[in-house]
Parts: C-alpha cells; structure tokens; sequence
C-alpha cells in the first residue's frame, strides 16, 4: 500500500507483507503475536520515526516550504 514503505522499514520497525497474499499477512501476524519483544521494539521504534518525520513542527515547516515553492515560481 502506497506510503506503508515511507514509514515501515522491514525488520527494523515492522514487517512488510505481499501485497494480496493471506499467506504473507498471516505468517507475519504469527511472528509478531510470538514474539512481544519484537513487537516492543518495533513500537518504539515507530513511534520515534513518526515523532521525527511527522510532528506539528515538521509538517508546517515542510508545507511552509512547499508554499514557499510555489510562490517563487509564481513570480
């Protein structure tokens, strides 16, 4: 699913799965539901990427320079 892979790095903070393959999602939920550590450092791990990439302060300056963008081009 578009966007999935900007945030989810497999192995490191997630698991990606074949798109349309039960098989894939299912094998992935057993892995994960067998192993709360995994599934621990994975939240964490998220958690500081969303934190980093996605707060109130990196948005607005991200749209802040993407308004600036246009502008300049609009000139």
């Amino acid at each position: 699913i578009p966007g999935c892979e900007d945030i989810i790095k497999d192995g490191f903070n997630g698991t990606l799965i074949n798109p349309r393959s039960s098989e894939s999602l299912a094998n992935a939920v057993i892995l994960l539901a067998k192993n709360p550590k995994k599934r621990e450092i994975y939240a964490k791990r998220s958690r500081k990427i969303i934190e980093e990439k996605f707060s109130i302060e990196e948005i607005l300056k991200q749209t802040t320079f993407m308004y600036n963008q246009i502008l300049k081009k609009n000139d």
